[in-house]
């Protein structure tokens, strides 16, 4: 099965959901990074993780642990069995959101953005699907990336007079050649745009990114 964490956001300040997909992961590209030779891998609480790890025996997010990814990097764990009783974050792990007034979010789907002007809006980032557009007409970012094998990271969205735009989803891929215990939250939502008052105007939010998941059980 898959997860993917749908884009756009249509607005400033509105984040994605999440969407289930069937998939296949025939054509993922082979792991390449630090071979656990069957050892377990159970970060800390609060670790940033990010790469490739291989060979993983079993791979553990405690309960009441959040493990966290690295922004702008993908995370895959290639392990037997998995057991994600905490929390994977990967909320605003993607390409970085416009940072200063009027420019466009980072990433393929980056939201167009305001200006420095007031009263105008910037648009969403997209990915799945295209981001939304803000009301004062600046273009969401297009979509891209696959329905049935999602590996990409979320667009950011633009930034409006003076705030930033929301930063999009990471991108999470766990192959479980055994079984997986899914008792916790993996969460690769877009961050929410933001609000300048002052201004009268708002970043656009970020595209939700991908959680990929191939198990057998």
């Amino acid at each position: 099965i898959t997860l993917v964490a749908a884009s756009p956001s249509t607005s400033a300040f509105t984040q994605n959901t999440i969407t289930l997909t069937q998939a296949t992961s025939s054509g993922v590209a082979a792991c390449s990074g630090t071979d656990y030779v069957g050892g377990n891998f159970t970060p800390a609480n609060g670790e940033i993780i990010s790469g490739d790890h291989c060979n993983v025996g079993t791979f553990t997010v405690t309960s009441g642990f959040t493990v966290n990814i690295t922004a702008g990097t993908a995370l895959r764990v290639f392990a037997t069995t998995a057991n994600i009783a905490g929390t994977l974050d990967g909320v605003g792990k993607g390409s970085a959101g416009g940072l200063s007034c009027g420019t466009n979010g980072s990433g393929t789907g980056g939201g167009t953005g305001g200006t420095c002007n007031a009263n105008v809006g910037a648009g969403g980032g997209g990915h799945g699907g295209a981001g939304g557009n803000s009301s004062t007409g600046k273009a969401g970012g297009v979509s891209y990336g696959s329905l049935t094998q999602p590996v990409t990271l979320g667009s950011g969205g633009g930034s409006g007079a003076t705030a930033v735009g929301g930063a999009g989803g990471g991108a999470v891929y766990l192959k479980v050649t055994g079984t997986l215990t899914l008792d916790g939250t993996i969460n690769a939502n877009g961050a929410a745009g933001a609000i300048d008052g002052a201004n009268s105007s708002g970043s656009g939010g970020g595209a939700g990114g991908s959680v990929f998941i191939d198990t057998s059980t």
